[in-house]
């Protein structure tokens, strides 16, 4: 949450860089006054610091080492999260501020935690899709989600912290060229920002012809 967090409508609550950043986070979730009960409070963490493993080759402690091997070491404590897609295939691994984990943990009794990468894969793997590769990029005001696939399988997770769209426009299309999908053939599904989603289309659909 570098810049800050959303609330179920959807309303950004900006959080500037700066001397004491965590406290500062910590009392606007508070203000939020949220009233969950005993219902689950979700939680979505965009974050690019995550690891993609194969849930049923590797457990949690194999999945950890890694996440380590992959990403850069971090200044701040980092706490590690698991999140399985709906099939059992795949497992997420991202990291979250330690203070801020247990800041919510102690805050909200019933509370999830998720990774966006995870929605999209469960929500591909419930589509039927024409072709055997295909990309599925979701935008949001601080990130971009790139899931990829060819002969109908997996082969890339990302999440990318950025809010510039000809940054965004460039991770899509390099992702897409290091994976070698065809721009005639092959399919971008583009969902998120309604605002975002069309700038990005009118990009890449130069390079991209099915581009949706």
């Amino acid at each position: 949450m570098p810049g800050g967090f959303c609330v179920s409508n959807g309303e950004l609550i900006n959080i500037t860089p700066g001397a004491d950043y965590d406290k500062r986070l910590e009392d606007a979730i508070l203000e939020q006054k949220l009233n969950i009960g005993e219902h689950d409070l979700h939680c979505y963490v965009e974050t690019s610091r995550m690891s993609l493993s194969p849930a049923a080759e590797c457990d949690k402690a194999m999945a950890e080492k890694m996440y380590g091997l992959t990403l850069r070491s971090t200044d701040q404590d980092e706490t590690i999260l698991h999140e399985t897609s709906a099939d059992g295939t795949v497992r997420i691994s991202f990291g979250i501020n330690s203070r801020l984990y247990h800041f919510l943990v102690r805050t909200f009794q019933y509370i999830v935690f998720h990774h966006p990468v995870i929605s999209i894969i469960d929500h591909e793997a419930e589509k039927e899709h024409e072709g055997a590769n295909w990309m599925a990029a979701e935008v949001t005001r601080g990130s971009l989600s790139i899931v990829a696939y060819k002969d109908n399988r997996l082969q890339l997770a990302n999440c990318i912290e950025t809010t510039v769209t000809q940054n965004r426009a460039y991770h899509i299309l390099n992702t897409w060229t290091m994976l070698e999908l065809d721009v005639i053939t092959d399919r971008l599904y583009l969902t998120g920002d309604e605002q975002e989603v069309s700038r990005l289309k009118f990009t890449v659909n130069k390079f991209i012809k099915l581009c949706e």
